[in-house]
């Protein structure tokens, strides 16, 4: 949606050089006296009763109300006399913009843009550029402002992708000294990502449905970042329980399917917890309650569905990784003795 129309009715005023030089004014003192009389001109403050007024000069609206007023308005010519303004201007009735624009210092139109159910911010701005190329000459652009400039600056740099990948690095390295191993991290980094499927399951079937803001907004993505800490600890305790039924002797199977029994109950327990906890953010409404609703429902299916997803995923990984660490690096001296 734009305001832009050329279609907007206006005046188109006309001055007379060359009547001006023969009357001894120059064009620039007859358009400031048009402006003033008719649009006003700020003169100056004075103060009363300790209120500080502005003075503005203009004509009374019934003295500009048609092109005829301009046989009202006098301009001062040489020798001091006054003349009509409009033996200088001449008024055309005409067609265009009601207001010129301008973005960094270019002319420009303001749209404005809102993207439909089921889609993102990131897809817009793809068909944006699809249709502008199609239809704009070359030499148009375009920009963005607000939260999509900062989208597309962002999606242009490599920042955020470095940033999680030095993220992984790092936590890959405190696992991997909390285990002492290079493989059973594996465990725990490959299960995450299975966790999450709930939280956008959740947001599929929402946009299905219409709910408002169950799209990949923000809000949703603040959940999935509480949902990694969540269920990234359920895999490091179940990784940790089995690391240590195993060192005690158990095989690599039994170890697995014990650390799951013996921390189902924990994590149903932390699951209940933050789902109870959710639910008065669905529920309610007033400002912000889609924002809300978006990160409960995310949480909620993340919890859920990952905690399962979880449960079967973390043993399976356990059992391939601490085979290859023990094939690689040895197993514990408990084990082999």
């Amino acid at each position: 949606m734009s305001t832009y129309s050329e279609r907007f009715p206006k005046y188109q005023v006309e001055v007379d050089a060359s009547q001006c030089e023969r009357a001894g004014v120059s064009p620039a003192d007859v358009l400031n006296t048009l402006g003033t009389f008719c649009g006003g001109a700020y003169i100056g403050n004075f103060n009363q009763f300790g209120m500080v007024y502005r003075i503005m000069a203009a004509a009374s609206p019934e003295y500009r109300l048609d092109p005829s007023s301009l046989q009202n308005i006098f301009v001062q010519v040489r020798d001091g006399k006054m003349a009509p303004i409009a033996e200088f201007v001449s008024l055309k009735e005409i067609v265009g913009p009601a207001n010129i624009e301008h973005f960094n210092l270019f002319q420009s139109i303001t749209c404005y843009i809102q993207t439909g159910s089921g889609y993102t911010e990131g897809d817009a701005h793809k068909a944006i550029a699809e249709v502008f190329k199609e239809e704009m000459p070359a030499t148009a652009s375009y920009e963005y402002s607000g939260m999509s400039l900062e989208l597309e600056e962002a999606a242009g740099s490599n920042a955020t992708s470095l940033i999680y990948l030095i993220c992984a690095i790092l936590i890959y390295l405190i696992l991997a000294s909390l285990y002492n191993s290079w493989f059973t991290p594996w465990a725990v980094l490959f299960s995450v990502p299975f966790g999450l499927m709930g939280a956008f399951v959740f947001a599929y079937f929402g946009n299905l449905l219409s709910l408002p803001g169950m799209d990949n907004n923000i809000y949703l993505q603040t959940g999935v970042i509480m949902l990694i800490g969540l269920l990234a600890k359920t895999a490091i305790l179940i990784t940790e329980f089995a690391s240590e039924r195993r060192a005690q002797g158990m095989s690599i199977r039994d170890a697995a399917f014990e650390a799951c029994k013996e921390r189902l109950r924990p994590i149903l327990m932390t699951v209940a917890t933050m789902i109870i906890g959710m639910i008065p953010l669905v529920i309610e409404g007033g400002a912000g309650a889609n924002g809300n609703r978006a990160l409960a429902l995310g949480v909620i299916g993340g919890m859920s569905i990952g905690t399962v997803a979880l449960l079967f995923v973390v043993p399976a990984f356990f059992i391939v990784f601490q085979n290859l660490h023990e094939r690689f690096q040895g197993a514990s001296p408990e084990v082999k003795s």
